[in-house]
C-alpha cells in the first residue's frame, strides 16, 4: 500500500516521501519498503523520521535500500529530562544513531527538537553546539508551551 500511494503521489508531481508515524523501524519489513520506494520511477529522496531506539544497526542496510535521509525526534540532551518527557530511555542509542548517520554520511540528517519553555528551553546552545561538532547535522526547532 505504501509504495502504490507512493507511485501515485510521484505521478502527480511529488519527489519526496518521508516515512513517518509510530516507530517504523521495528517493522520487520521497513527494509523492503525502503528498497521498494528507491525503485519508484522520479522518486528523488526517501526519508524516514524515528526517534532512534533501534534504527543505529539498520543505518547501513537502509542506506543500501535508498534510504537518504533521517529526521531524529529528540528534545532534551538529559537522560532524567528524556526519561520524564517519553517515559523511555535511552540517549545514548539515540546520540549513537546521530554520529552513526552523519558517518555513513545520510544527507540531511536533521534532529527535531520542539523548544518547551520551562522544560528543555535552557538546552538551546547545547544543540547548537552539536549540530556544529557534526558538519551534516542540521537541527529543525519548533517552540512549545509548557502546560
Amino acid at each position: 500500500e505504501i509504495v502504490l500511494l507512493a507511485n501515485l503521489f510521484v505521478t502527480s508531481g511529488v519527489d519526496k516521501t518521508r516515512l513517518t508515524g509510530g516507530e517504523l523501524t521495528i517493522r520487520p519489513d521497513i527494509e523492503d519498503i525502503c528498497l521498494q520506494l528507491s525503485n519508484v520511477n522520479g522518486l528523488r529522496t526517501l526519508a524516514l523520521t524515528t526517534n532512534g531506539l533501534v534504527l543505529a544497526r539498520k543505518l547501513p542496510k537502509l542506506k543500501e535500500c535508498g534510504l537518504n535521509s533521517v529526521n531524529i525526534s529528540l528534545d532534551t540532551l538529559v537522560p532524567t529530562k528524556l526519561k520524564f518527557m517519553t517515559r523511555w530511555k535511552g540517549l545514548e542509542r539515540v546520540l549513537e544513531l546521530i554520529n552513526t548517520a552523519v558517518y555513513i554520511v545520510y544527507n540531511p540528517v536533521k534532529v527535531n527538537c520542539v523548544v518547551i519553555i520551562g522544560i528543555n528551553d535552557d538546552e538551546i546552545h547545547d544543540f547548537v553546539e552539536l549540530t556544529i561538532c557534526a558538519s551534516r547535522l542540521t537541527m529543525v526547532k519548533s517552540r512549545g508551551r509548557s502546560k
